[in-house]
């Protein structure tokens, strides 16, 4: 069980107008070439890479339970999500495609996480996590706070994070001054 784990959903807006009028394997070597850079940020912050689901990007952000901080982790998770923003910019002007965007929400789980290889108990106000089948296993997390991390993200604007109450009391406990918070 571990408490106060961050997750991210992301989101590339414009993506889908984007596929509408590209060619198939330019869509593809988009999403390649995007899913590569996150990956690299991943490694650079030490975050965990749920799984990718369309033009959407799960992370989360969890250490060694015996080594943990929660406002570190979910500072680790800020920063890659500014990356993930800086990659679009970066990746819409070698496209020429400026409707490419990034929507990204950040929740704290405020209770507890449950890793369990039985991902079929319903724990409420809990993220669960399990991996799942026996021959194509997959790891994957669900559960009443996987869907306000999800919310954040969809209710969240474009270049901007949408970030929710718990991740903000770490972030302004452990660092003072250093983020900007707008309501929204």
């Amino acid at each position: 069980e571990f408490h106060d784990v961050t997750l991210l959903f992301a989101d590339i807006a414009g993506f889908t107008k984007f596929a509408s009028e590209a060619l198939a394997d330019e869509v593809v070597k988009l999403l390649s070439k995007l899913c590569t850079e996150f990956d690299k940020m991943c490694l650079k912050y030490q975050v965990y890479k749920v799984y990718t689901i369309g033009d959407g990007y799960v992370v989360m952000e969890f250490t060694d339970k015996d080594k943990r901080n929660p406002g570190k982790e979910a500072k680790n998770v800020v920063q890659m999500a500014l990356a993930m923003i800086d990659i679009i910019i970066v990746t819409k002007k070698e496209i020429n495609f400026e409707k490419l965007n990034m929507r990204i929400g950040i929740h704290t789980v405020s209770y507890q996480i449950i890793l369990s290889l039985n991902p079929f108990c319903d724990l409420l106000g809990t993220l669960i996590g399990g991996i799942f089948s026996t021959d194509i296993v997959r790891y994957d997390i669900y559960g009443p706070e996987v869907l306000i991390a999800n919310k954040m993200e969809s209710s969240g604007e474009e270049r901007q994070i949408n970030e929710s109450e718990r991740t903000k009391y770490w972030l302004e406990n452990e660092y003072p001054g250093e983020f900007q918070f707008t309501p929204h």
